[in-house]
């Protein structure tokens, strides 16, 4: 079975990346079809190890992978050492590697001090282990003029094999290989991390909940673009051991209390024919029950009354029985009002099954029933800083969450793109501030075939929109970001604006040289890579 799912993979990924990313079925191959398979082998459990893979993030990745996590070692591909199978953006090769993560390193170091690094300890460990089923890494080749990320994944590698595309092995011998992959990983923690906190087993059940999982609210904010949503649709909505218990919603304006915790609703009764109005729980209310019954009780009510209940909570948690609660676009909603008493309840502090001494009951005003947040219930929002800016969120949220920054990225994608963007939004920092910068996730579809073409059609269909969003009415401003400002002449039939000379002769004897631009006419007619870079080139 593995060898037929890793055929899929390699022959039609390739193919799949000129198609919609959302939904697709190759997707569900590498994050869900794969791993569930490698776990039917029995090779590992879910108790010890976790598996991951990735497409990419809203687009094709140029490098996708499946990640095997020792949960006492790491469960992130950003830091740690790991099992990855790697697929080459070719699609030739998919290499089996114990590999290192590079994001947190680079991050910390630079790209040039953190491929040392990599180099460093994959030498140390590649000393001190030795094999003969694997070849010595970096010598993997995932393909040229690939991401910053899939270079370092090349200089990481410490042991690999290489899987051909059109001569994957049998089973048995993708099973074997794995078990040996799987025994250098086990040599690797006991050898270099015995010692370690992490893989010192577990004195209570908060260092099992730490070492399992942070269960802190969480708010994902940034600008528009940066991949906040998808972030939560990969690590809980897609993710297969989260998706069963994870409820998604969004808010919005209109959005209230009786939607979200309890509310009187009108019902047509059938047999009468009569309008009745009864009390309905909403949708927070339900997640709370879940979370109730996955730590073994009917209700709420049940839990409160139960004087064991924290250590039948902590129990759900130790067996990863959560419930995650993921709200998309958390500040376009009015919070105090949406969340009523809840505010108090969701601090991790004063959830039920939490510190005895800390704890809150509530009684709800429609229902008159008692009410309590579980431990085993996770929130995680996102929020975009162009709609309200961080510092203007109610300030009791704040205080009860988790905020995580999402920037714009600018590797990974088309190279020519990436630097563009940086300029824009260094340009647009200086004007707006930064809660103002515009994602990658405009630019990161744009090929190398025909690079120049899109990212003009990118810039005049999505970003100039957006930026007269943000500039209303100072359309010289607009001209700044693009640099098409100063030495930029205005009757130039290749910058995105030009000046609108009917409008200008119409006031010429009322206003001195007004200053009037309208969008260039010829925008529409731009089809060739010539045409294109003479609007894109001077903006880098």
């Amino acid at each position: 079975m593995l060898k037929d799912l890793f055929t899929k993979f390699t022959n039609n990924y390739l193919a799949s990346t000129r198609e919609e990313f959302t939904n697709h079925p190759i997707g569900t191959l590498v994050r869900a079809t794969i791993p569930n398979e490698i776990f039917k082998t029995n090779i590992i459990n879910e108790n010890d190890y976790q598996i991951k893979g990735s497409v990419g993030q809203g687009n094709w990745a140029a490098i996708p992978w499946i990640c095997i996590f020792d949960k006492k070692i790491t469960t992130t591909a950003q830091e740690g050492i790991y099992i990855v199978y790697l697929l080459s953006k070719n699609g030739e090769s998919l290499y089996l590697t114990l590999n290192q993560g590079c994001t947190k390193v680079k991050n910390d170091k630079g790209k040039i001090d953190a491929i040392q690094y990599l180099h460093d300890t994959a030498n140390k460990i590649q000393q001190k282990i030795k094999t003969t089923d694997f070849q010595v890494g970096p010598n993997i080749n995932l393909g040229s003029d690939i991401s910053e990320l899939g270079q370092l994944y090349t200089e990481g590698t410490i042991f690999f094999k290489e899987y051909k595309q059109n001569l994957i092995p049998e089973d048995n011998v993708l099973q074997d290989d794995l078990k040996k992959m799987i025994s250098l990983y086990k040599e690797y923690a006991n050898t270099f991390l015995k010692d370690e906190k992490t893989l010192t087993p577990p004195q209570n059940s908060n260092e099992v909940l730490a070492m399992k999982e942070d269960l802190s609210n969480e708010i994902y904010y940034g600008v528009p673009g940066t991949g906040k949503t998808y972030k939560i649709q990969q690590d809980y909505i897609n993710n297969p051991q989260k998706e069963e218990n994870t409820i998604t919603i969004t808010f919005h304006q209109s959005f209230s209390y009786e939607e979200f915790v309890e509310g009187i609703r009108a019902k047509v009764n059938a047999s009468t024919n009569q309008i009745e109005y009864k009390v309905e729980p909403g949708i927070f209310y339900k997640a709370c029950e879940k979370a109730a019954k996955l730590a073994g009780y009917d209700s709420i009510l049940e839990m409160i009354e139960d004087d064991e209940r924290a250590e039948k909570i902590q129990d759900a948690i130790d067996n990863g029985k959560i419930v995650y609660f993921c709200i998309d676009e958390i500040n376009r909603g009015n919070i105090a009002s949406i969340f009523g008493e809840l505010i108090s309840l969701i601090e991790v502090s004063k959830r039920c099954g939490a510190d005895p001494k800390t704890e809150l009951v509530v009684t709800l005003p429609y229902s008159g029933q008692k009410f309590a947040v579980p431990a085993n219930l996770k929130i995680i929002g996102t929020m975009n800083t162009a709609d309200r800016s961080i510092q203007l969120l109610d300030s009791a949220l704040r205080r009860r969450f988790r905020f995580i920054e999402c920037k714009p990225e600018y590797s990974g994608y088309n190279q020519k793109a990436s630097r563009i963007l940086k300029s824009i939004n260094n340009r647009i920092r200086v004007l707006l501030g930064k809660d103002y910068q515009i994602g990658q996730a405009y630019f990161i579809n744009i090929s190398s075939e025909n690079e120049d073409v899109e990212i003009f059609e990118c810039l005049r269909d999505k970003i100039i929109p957006l930026l007269e969003e943000y500039f209303y009415g100072e359309t010289q401003k607009i001209r700044m970001v693009l640099n098409e400002y100063e030495d930029f002449s205005n009757s130039t039939a290749n910058s995105f604006y030009m000046e609108d000379n009917e409008a200008i002769n119409s006031m010429e004897d009322y206003v001195d040289s007004p200053q009037i631009y309208k969008l260039n006419e010829n925008l529409l007619t731009v089809k060739t890579t010539e045409q294109a870079k003479n609007f894109i080139d001077h903006i880098e």
